[in-house]
């Protein structure tokens, strides 16, 4: 960027070497040029940049269009200066266009410039101009034939669109400067408006009388986290002898031959290097199912199941050492077969299965007037992105059993596996953790290779061993959100816009095994009279994909909505028409509570208003509705009370602290019922036990820390043992008695101060529910370089009676900014041998907070549902992601409205992500036209 700006400035850099002699070069000399002094001559500094001061009628003009929109590397950059004649009026004297990812150095477009010099700066001569850059961009614009990681290759026609697109944009913005009236088309393309503070509003109701229980209060772990001071765990003190494991990853789908260490050895520091061939002397499997369907690293039986699996791992005193010594590791292959990577390419071959059957809903009936659309969607999938990577510390216990910390979200499933493995009871392997610095299910089983190399590693070298993967080989090693490949068949009525019939295929890549399949299909919150949907797993040569927040009902909502959508269009309806003549019952009351709030028709009308007078900036809206089904019962959790003689408490739970506020409404849960005993009863009273392990209580029959709804069902268990606990000590109990006076009492008397609670399927099953939720997203993109702006998200979430409205609106908002994450800005790219490209933060971007919308709203719906179980409670988690769709195809309302600008069909297709490059080629729209 500072390149590209340089050089578009004319500047100087001054170079001086030992002597002080002085060199004066331009940028793009110095940075090409192979005759100047480099390493072996004298050494030279760069002594100086001079950049020319401007004059009086020069106009400068600089672009970086990013994919998102802060701390980002162009995709396509630009910079323009052009000098103006005397006279005050458009001629042009000289002028620099300069341009970065064209050529592996700034671009200096020396055919246009030529062209424009001398000219006056008219509509006319901007789109002949306009026609030389194009014509000289497209002869000298380079692109490798295969993207290597981690850079990825920016569409050679976005690129060449971009570059002229921003020419005229600039070029118009230099007329204006110079006073020259512009159109009104021509003004829509040079307006540039700013982003507005972001700004927002909660709404929900309290209800006293179950207090803290419905309060709104802050996660008691919140100032820990923002200042930095939260341990994870690798964040626990450093034993003494500690060793750093780095994991060597595979280059190839084929057999491992053999492993050359000696280099890897020879690095000062590194003390031993692990691999199939030392489980065996020591015992232990290799084998990681059925927690995992692999092996821990891959052996010389079988070729490895793709590219990155684990072949072995290095120790060293220092990471530093066992970084290095791992790039020093060679393995040969035996001669490697084309990997299976497409779905396509799967399916010819026969790799596929069908889990669970087709899901099929009523009868196929007739309707008066049918139509039929046939459609697809297409997603590249999404990584989890955890804060925290995969990590594990273990540790000899000094009894012959390790302690194995390890940031996990199934602490007794892990604890099984490692038992397995290494053939020793539970009572020898304590699994531990203090709280997951993020999730999303990435740490539901992807956790197991990390988890038990580094079990196998601290046994065999009787030795504590910390392995924290890098984000590269994290991304590179492990699965994430399938993606996925949907068709369909849809009939309608086509004066009422009512769907008579669905026919859906969806194929999900889920990598080398079925484990981490999620039925991705679903009707969402629609009636359909007949639905047959069909949801195939498809066996690839890449990482296991796995569950990801609201596995798949969020990827059968959007292509739900995606049906819908396409089926308006192809009505001539719109939208919301469409989806108010299909809801299902149940729907109603949030889709209207959405309206009001959105205040949707007024809205539309100004997004129609807008569009009309702007020819390359264009908004759009979308309202998007979920219906989704939650069973409690199938949760398992456990909690434990300790009430000590000063009065003082302390709490143990089986859920796992990931962010999502689970202690802080265990807290609030205990404390209503403490305060039952004695009204006096304070929260701070209470201590949660960390970490949470295996060794403190029995995790047998736990259910894992996924799914939404192990917060209620935590609180379930509270509630229960809190019961037990008022019962225990009622006969020390009067109204008006104080908390320490009860307490007394009660340790005089020999009471239990101790209680244990529970929630099961034995014990009073929980009943499923449903929960109705809308959003509404406004979007406002840039027809000449598809860029994106999320101006409003709009949200009615069914939340029951929240246990505590400002953590549950937390989890709101985070669904909604992940799954606008999955709709604008993610996915993942591979070459064709299965490596994944964008392995790291510098191509595989999240939303930022640029990202996010401008201004956001949460209403929690007042809801009084007697099927849901847990004092009224709904879970927050995860079905808010079926809403962030919304940004998606608001988006895509927003690319129609360009269309039909140039008489194009508002039907078309959009795969997510709607990057910039994709929206630009949907609109259609080149400068010059």
């Amino acid at each position: 960027d500072v390149c590209l700006l340089l050089t578009t400035l004319g500047a100087q850099l001054k170079l001086m070497d030992e002597d002080q002699k002085i060199q004066s070069v331009d940028l793009v000399t110095f940075l090409t040029d192979a005759t100047l002094p480099r390493v072996g001559a004298k050494p030279q500094i760069i002594h100086s940049v001079t950049i020319p001061f401007p004059g009086s009628n020069s106009f400068l003009d600089t672009f970086k269009i990013m994919r998102r929109h802060m701390n980002t590397h162009a995709e396509l950059n630009a910079g323009f200066v052009f000098e103006f004649a005397a006279d005050g009026g458009v001629g042009i004297s000289d002028v620099r266009m300069v341009f970065g990812n064209v050529e592996h150095k700034p671009f200096v477009a020396d055919t246009s410039v030529k062209a424009l010099r001398g000219q006056s700066l008219t509509s006319a001569t901007i789109e002949s101009v306009g026609k030389v850059l194009r014509a000289e961009i497209e002869a000298h614009i380079q692109e490798p034939s295969v993207p290597e990681p981690p850079f990825l290759v920016v569409d050679k026609e976005y690129r060449v669109n971009l570059a002229c697109n921003l020419f005229a944009k600039a070029a118009l913005r230099a007329r204006q400067a110079r006073g020259a009236a512009l159109t009104p088309e021509e003004l829509s393309a040079v307006a540039a408006p700013e982003r507005a503070e972001c700004s927002g509003d909660q709404k929900f109701t309290v209800d006293a009388t179950t207090a803290p229980i419905g309060q709104p209060l802050e996660k008691f772990q919140a100032l820990d986290q923002a200042c930095g001071t939260a341990q994870y765990v690798a964040d626990e003190p450093i034993r003494p002898r500690t060793l750093f494991g780095v994991p060597v990853l595979a280059e190839k789908v084929a057999v491992v031959k053999c492993i050359d260490v000696v280099e890897c050895m020879e690095v000062a520091g590194v003390t031993s290097f692990i691999s199939a061939a030392d489980l065996k002397e020591l015992g232990a499997e290799n084998d990681l199912k059925p927690a995992f369907p692999a092996k821990i690293f891959a052996d010389q039986t079988a070729p490895t199941k793709h590219v990155a699996q684990f072949v072995g791992m290095v120790l060293a005193d220092t990471l530093e050492a066992a970084r290095r010594g791992a790039g020093l590791v060679h393995v040969e292959y035996a001669e490697d077969a084309a990997p299976v990577v497409k779905v396509a390419d799967a399916v010819k071959l026969g790799k596929v299965e069908e889990k669970h059957g087709p899901l099929r809903v009523g009868k196929a009936g007739g309707a008066a007037d049918v139509a039929t659309v046939e459609g697809k969607l297409v997603s590249a999938g999404q990584k989890h992105f955890y804060l925290e990577t995969q990590t594990t510390y273990a540790y000899p216990d000094g009894t012959g059993g390790l302690v194995v910390n390890s940031s996990c979200q199934v602490l007794d499933w892990a604890q099984t596996m490692l038992c397995k493995v290494l053939h020793m009871p539970k009572s020898k392997i304590t699994l531990q953790n203090q709280r997951l610095g993020g999730a999303y299910g990435g740490k539901a089983a992807l956790f197991a290779p990390v988890c038990a190399a580094t079990a196998v590693a601290a046994l065999r070298t009787k030795r504590p061993v910390l392995v924290q993967l890098d984000r590269t080989p994290d991304f590179r090693a492990l699965g994430a959100r399938a993606p996925f490949d949907a068709s369909w068949t849809c009939s309608y009525d086509v004066s009422s816009g009512k769907i008579s019939t669905l026919k859906q295929d969806v194929l999900q890549n889920v990598g080398f095994d079925m484990m981490g399949f999620s039925q991705a299909s679903s009707v969402n919150c629609y009636d359909i009279p007949h639905a047959e949907l069909h949801c195939k797993g498809v066996i690839t040569d890449l990482p296991m994909n796995t569950w990801m927040r609201a596995p798949g009902d969020f990827e059968g909502a959007i292509i739900m909505e995606a049906v819908m959508e396409q089926v308006a269009r192809a009505a001539q309806k719109e939208p919301w028409q469409l989806q108010e003549a299909n809801l299902a019952p149940g729907m109603e009351k949030a889709w209207q509570a959405l309206k009001a709030k959105a205040n949707f028709d007024m809205a539309r009308g100004a997004v129609k208003a807008f569009n009309e007078s702007n020819r390359y900036r264009k908004r759009g809206i979308y309202c998007m509705g979920s219906r989704y089904k939650l069973p409690p019962a199938q949760w398992t959790e456990k909690c434990y009370l300790r009430i000590n003689t000063d009065g003082s408490v302390i709490l143990e739970h089986t859920g796992l602290e990931v962010g999502q506020g689970m202690d802080t409404k265990a807290l609030q849960a205990l404390t209503m019922e403490l305060k039952k005993i004695a009204a006096d009863f304070t929260m701070d009273k209470i201590s949660i036990r960390l970490p949470k392990s295996t060794a403190d209580s029995s995790w047998a029959g736990i259910t894992g820390t996924y799914g939404s709804c192990t917060s209620e069902t935590v609180v379930s268990a509270i509630l229960d043992a809190g019961g037990k606990l008022q019962k225990e000590l009622a006969p020390y109990t009067t109204p008006g008695k104080l908390w320490a006076q009860v307490i007394a009492d009660a340790v005089k008397a020999g009471a239990t101060l101790y209680q244990a609670g529970k929630t099961s399927v034995a014990k009073e099953p929980l009943s499923d529910y449903d929960l109705f939720s809308a959003g509404c997203a406004q979007v406002e993109i840039d027809v000449l370089t598809g860029e994106t702006q999320v101006l409003s998200f709009d949200i009615i979430y069914d939340c029951g009676k929240s246990l505590n409205p400002a953590v549950d609106i937390g989890q709101i908002e985070g669904c909604v900014i992940q799954a606008l994450g999955f709709g604008l800005l993610e996915e993942e790219q591979r070459r064709p041998d299965g490596a994944l490209i964008n392995c790291g933060t510098w191509e595989y971007k999240i939303p930022s907070g640029q990202d996010i919308p401008v201004r956001m709203t949460v209403e929690l719906l007042p809801c009084e549902d007697p099927s849901a179980p847990v004092m009224g409670s709904k879970a927050s988690g995860e079905p808010a992601m079926l809403l962030g769709g919304a940004t998606f195809f608001a988006v895509k309302d927003a690319i129609g409205y360009a269309r039909a600008d140039l008489g194009l069909s508002r039907e078309f297709r959009l795969d997510p992500p709607a990057s910039p490059d994709r929206i630009q080629a949907a609109c259609g729209t080149k400068m010059p036209n």
